[in-house]
């Protein structure tokens, strides 16, 4: 390596050798930067087949599982005026679990089974109302997909 006075011939400006010798410093630790990595990823292999990191077992799990917890709310138009029904007027959100392998028909159903008791609610009677079922985004639940596509996607 060079002395400082023999690189002042040729970078006359003293930030310039600093950088240098940093560039040089850094560049020479990059070889054994990478050996480190090497090692590191050899003994990550031979360890992965035996050791399964415990947040894909938890995730196996609940992919395994027969049913799912789902949110359900009341959401009630009136002269094209969405509002969501609190739980003071019988509506509210409440957690409920669902076979994975249901879809819309089966969502509907504990809806009205929540909300509409006996097919009456604070609103009204069941017969009087159309109904429909919808994502979190408001947006219209298809009738052939299922909890666990949904999950899956």
């Amino acid at each position: 390596m060079m002395e400082d006075a023999q690189l002042a011939n040729y970078l006359p400006s003293y930030g310039d050798r600093i950088a240098l010798f940093n560039f040089c410093k850094h560049h020479t630790n990059t070889s054994k930067r990478k050996e480190g990595l090497q090692k590191l990823k050899l003994r990550k292999e031979g360890h992965s087949e035996e050791e399964v990191p415990e947040t894909s077992r938890k995730s196996r799990r609940k992919a395994k599982q027969s049913t799912r917890n789902i949110e359900i709310g009341w959401v009630h138009t009136i002269d094209k005026v969405t509002k969501q029904v609190r739980a003071k007027q019988g509506g509210g959100t409440r957690k409920v679990p669902i076979n994975v392998h249901g879809g819309f028909n089966d969502i509907l159903k504990e809806g009205k089974a929540l909300f509409f008791p006996e097919g009456k609610s604070s609103k009204g009677h069941e017969s009087d109302f159309k109904f429909d079922v919808w994502d979190f985004k408001q947006n219209p639940f298809p009738n052939d997909v299922s909890i666990e596509m949904i999950y899956d996607t």
